[in-house]
């Protein structure tokens, strides 16, 4: 026999009392239904009245249920009644030494009994049972010590596995909200991006096509007033309409251009003079230059040499390059609009420079306007730069600012050559 604390020998369980009330622990999973299982129970049996499940967190004893006898137990630890101070420092004591202990104390009544059972699973400890008999002291018997240490083992394993249980289950549910909010960022994303492309495909498709646009609309005034003379001019009205023809061919070869950009397709190549494309793209600007007081100048030098490329993609490029230094130049007198355009070639890789006489790019944009969308004038749609580079890097080569100043800016494309 061994000492119950109180100075009384403590005598064998009932072991059929100990699996009944086991058996009926071990139907619930949860630290709150654990817990009051304990309570309900180990207060149902022995002179017990009224039972405190304390559990260890945080370096704390917490309540987690409280019982009295003929009543349910009550786990909202607001409702559960609090025990004294004193009581609360001799379950903390047991605890540290890990030694169940019997004590006068103040609970419910003025000096109850209280047993104090400390719960360890190996070396880690679980809580306190706080248990009192509210009544004459002599009503708690050894046989009620005996069954309390007994259980107190497996009581420690029950707990701590609906700990486990629950903890398991929190992750898993805040896991669970983490994926549901993962998915549906990345749904919000998807959309956004969908958006986003069919926005800056249509942009394009509007920024590209505006110039053939402008040149229709024009050709075919010119030739209404041609039909419109005493005698008609037919040979005008003819090459007018030639004109029209060859927009509306640009304008389709523009759409499948950019469209193949927004797939990400790779460039149809053929053989390609970057010289005559850069007079080819001068002739087509020609008549917005002329209207802008633009004054071009042209040193090409890559001329003989034909390099691996999509026509209309690098036509477009130079176009781009080309309005971009027209918007620039904008503010300047017309005396000072300078267009100045070099070609030449090193080692199978073809150099443009465009360079302008505008006001230059300031530093804290200039690592900006490449970005799509990215513009600082309210008419613009600041697609321009964006395609110009795509179509640079889709041929292999690069595209960037050589130089920018009060004078003006110069940008520099390279095309490499591809396969013959």
């Amino acid at each position: 026999m061994t000492d119950d604390g109180a100075g009384r020998a403590m005598i064998a369980p009932d072991f059929g009392l100990c699996l009944d009330i086991l058996e009926k622990i071990a139907l619930e999973t949860s630290v709150e239904r654990v817990s009051s299982a304990i309570a309900e129970n180990l207060i149902a049996l022995g002179s017990f009245t009224l039972g405190h499940v304390l559990l260890h967190r945080d370096g704390t004893l917490q309540p987690a249920a409280f019982a009295r006898r003929g009543e349910p137990a009550i786990t909202d630890a607001a409702e559960i009644p609090r025990l004294s101070a004193a009581i609360l420092r001799k379950a903390a004591e047991f605890l540290a030494t890990r030694q169940a202990g019997a004590d006068l104390g103040r609970g419910d009544g003025e000096g109850d009994m209280y047993l104090c059972q400390p719960l360890y699973k190996g070396d880690n400890a679980v809580g306190v049972l706080v248990l009192q008999e509210g009544t004459a002291r002599s009503a708690m018997t050894s046989s009620d010590f005996a069954l309390v240490h007994t259980l107190a083992p497996h009581l420690a394993s029950a707990l701590a596995a609906a700990m486990d249980f629950d903890e398991l289950v929190e992750g898993n549910s805040r896991r669970r909200e983490s994926e549901e909010q993962l998915q549906s960022a990345r749904a919000a994303l998807t959309r956004a991006s969908q958006r986003s492309v069919m926005e800056g495909l249509a942009a394009s498709i509007a920024h590209e096509t505006n110039q053939p646009l402008l040149g229709i609309a024009s050709s075919a005034a010119a030739s209404l007033r041609w039909l419109r003379r005493p005698t008609p001019n037919i040979e005008e009205v003819v090459a007018n309409i030639e004109d029209i023809k060859a927009a509306a061919a640009r304008m389709e070869e523009i759409i499948r251009a950019v469209r193949a950009l927004a797939k990400q397709v790779p460039p149809i190549s053929g053989r390609i003079d970057i010289d005559d494309l850069i007079s080819e793209v001068l002739r087509l600007t020609g008549p917005e230059l002329a209207l802008a007081g633009v004054l071009v100048t042209k040193h090409l030098a890559a001329s003989g040499r034909t390099f691996a490329g999509d026509r209309t993609q690098l036509q477009q490029l130079v176009v781009n390059l080309i309005y971009n230094a027209i918007h620039a130049m904008a503010s300047r007198p017309e005396d000072r609009r300078r267009l100045e355009i070099t070609s030449w070639i090193v080692d199978d890789v073809a150099y443009v420079t465009i360079r302008d006489t505008g006001s230059g790019i300031p530093d804290e944009i200039a690592d900006r306007i490449f970005e799509p969308f990215f513009t600082t004038r309210p008419e613009g749609m600041g697609i321009g730069l964006s395609i110009s580079r795509t179509v640079a890097e889709q041929h292999g080569g690069s595209l960037a600012i050589r130089q920018t100043g009060p004078e003006g800016t110069e940008f520099l494309f390279t095309i490499p050559d591809g396969p013959r």
